[in-house]
């Protein structure tokens, strides 16, 4: 199961995060990572820093096993956790603009049962916009 925390400080370059992973097993796991959003381009996560914490005993409290900025352990996993976490990150802070409306939370379930069956998903899309604004009426 994944914790993530607000950011450690702010830099020039961006806002570094900590990614904790936790175990139920007595384990901690975390990855100090920088969101470098001032550059040119894409966003780039920079990975700083790793730090393992373990519980030696059933009752005990969880102990600094090691904290290294090198050699840092990564997956394709961890990797998605942590863009996972810095999408949201950026995400949260956006503005999202455009001519929109509102359609019900199951809208791309409601679409995958309906191309299954063969439905016109235009008139869908028409009706669950209905139905959200409807609702909105009904439910202020």
């Amino acid at each position: 199961m994944g914790i993530y925390r607000k950011p450690l400080f702010a830099t020039e370059q961006g806002s570094i995060y900590t990614y904790v992973w936790n175990d139920s097993f007595g384990c901690q796991l975390q990855w100090d990572y920088l969101v470098e959003t001032s550059g040119p381009g894409a966003p780039r996560i920079v990975i700083l820093s790793y730090r393992s914490y373990q519980q030696k005993t059933a009752d005990g409290s969880l102990l600094l096993v090691e904290s290294i900025y090198g050699d840092i352990p990564i997956s394709d996993g961890i990797l998605t956790l942590l863009i996972e976490h810095a999408a949201k990150e950026l995400f949260r802070r956006s503005a999202i603009t455009g001519s929109l409306k509102r359609v019900p939370a199951n809208f791309l379930d409601r679409v995958d049962e309906g191309a299954t069956k063969r439905f016109d998903l235009s008139a869908l899309r028409v009706m669950s916009q209905k139905e959200t604004a409807a609702e909105a009426v009904s439910n202020p």
